[in-house]
């Protein structure tokens, strides 16, 4: 992964570990990052109506779009979602949840990087808004067809 999308997916993990770490789950977001290497969050707004994820990668694609016609030129985009993972290159059978990093490197690289995660039940004794502990294994990535920037 190079360097660009290496910032683009540490920014994105740090983001979603913070949600999942308070609320127990996060919605889905994206980040561009600028040619100055300023890296800028995208998110859906309270007025925006979306009902499923499908909706929201939605909006966030056309947000991101709108910011990529915008100054300083974008380098990079990524995607940020909770998905449910069926099957893993080293256990094709496991099901869990995990943190999936969209990344598009303008012109060139796209992968989306998978970081399972299990999140396990709160202790009662610290109260209904409790959150579990969070742990992460290995992630992993996987060739991604890009959808972020328009095709050239």
């Amino acid at each position: 992964m190079n360097e660009q999308l290496e910032a683009l997916y540490s920014a994105a993990l740090e983001l979603a570990q913070q949600a999942l770490e308070e609320e127990g789950e996060f919605p889905p977001f994206a980040l561009v990052q600028a040619e100055d290497d300023e890296i800028e969050i995208v998110e859906l707004e309270d007025g925006d109506d979306v009902n499923s994820v499908d909706e929201a990668v939605e909006v966030l694609t056309r947000r991101v779009r709108e910011r990529l016609a915008a100054e300083p030129p974008v380098r990079a985009a990524a995607l940020c979602t909770d998905v449910a993972l069926e099957g893993r290159p080293d256990e094709p059978d496991a099901v869990s949840d995990a943190i999936c990093a969209h990344l598009e490197l303008k012109g060139g690289e796209t992968i989306d990087v998978l970081m399972p995660y299990v999140l396990t039940d709160p202790d009662e004794s610290e109260g209904e808004d409790a959150v579990g502990e969070l742990e992460f294994e290995e992630p992993f990535a996987v060739e991604a067809e890009g959808y972020l920037f328009p095709k050239q």
